[in-house]
C-alpha cells in the first residue's frame, strides 16, 4: 500500500491526497524505472587525478620550504664572497634532501628506482663533501665502497623479507645481521684508509652483540611459528 511521504500514514490505492496533511500521494507503476544504485558510481580515473594533483601540490609546498633557506645561504655566500666554507656543506645537504624527497614523491611505487636514485644522491653528497673538505681524499677509498655495501645489504634485507613465508622476528634478525656486516665492512675500509691495512676493531665488538641477538630473534621466530602451527592443528 502507498503511504504519505510527509506524515507516513498508509492509504488505499485509490487515495490521491493524504487525508491527514493534504500532501499528494506519489504513485508508482511497474513501468517506472528505479535506479539500480542509489548513489553515483565512483570514477577511478578522477580519484587518480585528484591524488596526483594533491601529490604535486605537496611537492610544490615542500620545494618552496626547501628553497627558502637555499636562497638565504646563497645570499650569505654572495655577501661574504664565498669566504664562509660552511655554506657549501649546508647548500649540498639542502639540495640532496630535496632531491631525495622528490624521488620518493614521484617513484614511491617503484622501490628499485627510488632506492637507486637515493643512493646516487647520497653518493654525490659525499663526493661534494669530500671535494669541499680536502679535495677528494676519502670518497673513493671509503665513502663509495661503504655506500655500495649499504645498498647491497639493504636490497638483500628487502629480498629476504619478501621471500619469507611468515614475517615476524626474522625481519629484525635480517636487519641486525646486515647491520653487523656493514659495521665490519666500514671498519675494514676505514682502517685500510688510515693505517694502510685491514685491521677491524670496534666492529668485532658490534658483531659479537648483533649476531647473537639476531640468532635469538630467529629462534623466537621459529618457536612462534611452531606454536601457531600447533594451534592450527588442534584448533586452539
Amino acid at each position: 500500500m502507498p503511504f504519505c511521504s510527509k506524515c507516513g500514514v498508509e492509504v488505499d490505492d485509490i487515495i490521491t491526497v493524504c487525508p491527514l496533511c493534504g500532501t499528494p500521494i506519489q504513485k508508482y507503476t511497474p513501468d517506472d524505472k528505479i535506479p539500480k544504485t542509489p548513489y553515483p558510481q565512483e570514477n577511478p580515473s578522477l580519484d587518480k587525478k585528484a591524488e596526483e594533483l594533491n601529490l604535486h601540490l605537496a611537492w610544490l609546498i615542500i620545494t618552496v620550504i626547501f628553497f627558502i633557506p637555499l636562497f638565504v645561504l646563497l645570499t650569505i655566500n654572495f655577501e661574504y664572497k664565498g669566504s664562509g666554507s660552511w655554506t657549501g656543506y649546508a647548500l649540498c645537504s639542502i639540495i640532496a634532501a630535496w632531491l631525495c624527497l622528490t624521488i620518493v614523491f614521484f617513484f614511491i611505487r617503484h622501490y628499485i628506482v627510488y632506492s637507486i636514485g637515493i643512493m646516487i644522491v647520497i653518493g654525490l653528497l659525499l663526493f661534494f663533501f669530500d671535494l669541499l673538505y680536502d679535495n677528494l681524499t676519502w670518497f673513493f677509498p671509503l665513502g663509495l665502497p661503504a655506500l655500495a655495501l649499504l645498498y647491497i645489504l639493504s636490497i638483500a634485507v628487502v629480498i629476504l623479507t619478501y621471500k619469507a613465508k611468515e614475517k615476524g622476528f626474522n625481519i629484525i634478525a635480517f636487519i641486525l645481521i646486515a647491520g653487523g656486516i656493514f659495521c665490519l665492512g666500514f671498519d675494514s675500509l676505514f682502517t685500510r684508509l688510515i693505517f694502510k691495512t685491514v685491521k677491524p676493531s670496534w666492529s668485532l665488538v658490534a658483531m659479537s652483540v648483533l649476531l647473537p641477538t639476531a640468532l635469538l630473534f630467529l629462534f623466537l621466530h621459529h618457536v612462534m611459528k611452531k606454536k601457531i602451527k600447533f594451534k592450527r592443528v588442534f584448533h586452539i
